[in-house]
C-alpha cells in the first residue's frame, strides 16, 4: 500500500483523541502533494500527529513552518475562526488577534494540547468540488473510528464544519456529521447529546461568516455546558 492510500485509511488529523475540544472538517485544504503524506509517515504515521511538528517538517507547496514559529506567524484562514470559538468558550471577553495567533502557534492540534483537529478524509484538496476518487473511500470505517473515540472519551464539544455534498459519492456532508453525532443536527443549532455539545456549521471561510459569529458560538456552547453541569450538580 502506498503512503497516500495508507493515510486515506488511517490518518485523521492532529492533536489527541481525549482532547476536550473537537473540530471535524471535510478534508485538509491545500495541495495533494506526496510530501504531505511522506511527512505524516516521518512523524510516526499515527492516526493523529502534532500539527506544529507537521507544519515545521512538511515543505509541500509552501515553506516549512508557514503557520508556526517566528514573532508573528500568519493566521491560517480556517483555523482563525475556530480558535476564536475556543477562546470565547474559555472565557475571553472579546476577539483578540494576538491571542488567536498565540493559540495557533502553541496549542492548536498539539499532541499534548486540548484540541483534536480532525478530518473526515485525509486526502488534501484545493477545492471541495475536486473529484478525488480516494477522498471518502474509507468513510464508513472512519466514521466508526470517530464514533468509538467519542464514546471512549467524550469531548466537551464537537464542531462539524462544511456543507454541500461530496463530489464523488454525492452524499451531503450533513449526513456524515449526523452519523458521527448519532443525532439529527441542524446547521447553526448546537445540541447537547449526553455529555457533549454537537454543532454543524458552515465552513469558517464561507462567504458572510465572521469572527463575531464564531466568538458568539463559543459563548453559546459554554452556556450549554455550564447549564448541564448545574443540572447534574
Amino acid at each position: 500500500m502506498d503512503v497516500k492510500a495508507l493515510a486515506a485509511q488511517t490518518w485523521f488529523g492532529y492533536g489527541r483523541w481525549d482532547a476536550p475540544y473537537w473540530f471535524i472538517g471535510k478534508e485538509p485544504g491545500g495541495s495533494d502533494d506526496p510530501e504531505q503524506y511522506a511527512s505524516w509517515l516521518r512523524l510516526g504515521g499515527g492516526d493523529l500527529i502534532d500539527c506544529r511538528d507537521h507544519d515545521l517538517d512538511c515543505p509541500a507547496a509552501r515553506k516549512p513552518g508557514m503557520w508556526h514559529g517566528g514573532e508573528r506567524p500568519p493566521l491560517q484562514s480556517t483555523w482563525r475562526p475556530l480558535i476564536a470559538m475556543v477562546l470565547a468558550y474559555e472565557g475571553a471577553p472579546a476577539y483578540a488577534e494576538d491571542a488567536v495567533r498565540r493559540y495557533q502557534d502553541e496549542r492548536w492540534g498539539r499532541s499534548e494540547g486540548d484540541t483534536a483537529v480532525l478530518e473526515l478524509s485525509a486526502i488534501a484538496a484545493r477545492s471541495v468540488s475536486q473529484e478525488e476518487a480516494m477522498r471518502l473511500i474509507h468513510v464508513r470505517e472512519r466514521i466508526a473510528t470517530l464514533r468509538r473515540h467519542l464514546e471512549e472519551t467524550p469531548p466537551q464539544f464537537v464542531v462539524f464544519y462544511g456543507g454541500g455534498a461530496d463530489p464523488v459519492k454525492k452524499v451531503p456532508y450533513l449526513e456524515h456529521w449526523r452519523a458521527i453525532a448519532e443525532h439529527n443536527l441542524t446547521v447553526g443549532e448546537p445540541v447537547l447529546v449526553g455529555d457533549t455539545v454537537f454543532v454543524a456549521e458552515r465552513h469558517p471561510t464561507a462567504h458572510g461568516t465572521t469572527n463575531a459569529h464564531w466568538f458568539d458560538l463559543g459563548h453559546r456552547v459554554r452556556a450549554m455546558v455550564d447549564s448541564r453541569t448545574r443540572t447534574c450538580g
